[in-house]
């Protein structure tokens, strides 16, 4: 499905997704090509998603939400994988 990362704050920055590949801006366009080419963090402290080619449509996902300042998303995004909540004396991390 097509989705599109859009910046809240500069209209001229954005990646959009469909099915014949993705597209930005020139500026997002090299950023997020530089991200794609190696692991991407699920959360500020990891765990990493590790691309399975510049295509991946996670990777170009997750690599857009970086490249793209204050992102917006709209459409349907891939599914991100998620970490499991882990429990330790009680409390949830």
């Amino acid at each position: 499905m097509p989705w599109r990362v859009q910046s809240r704050t500069d209209s001229g920055r954005w990646v959009e997704r469909e099915a014949g590949g993705w597209d930005a801006d020139p500026d997002s366009s090299a950023l997020v090509r530089l991200l794609v080419t190696g692991p991407l963090a699920l959360t500020p402290v990891g765990p990493y998603y590790d691309p399975t080619g510049p295509q991946d449509d996670v990777a170009v996902f997750l690599a857009a939400m970086s490249a793209v300042p204050a992102p917006a998303v709209s459409g349907t995004p891939p599914q991100v994988p998620t970490m499991p909540l882990a429990e330790r004396d009680g409390a949830v991390h």
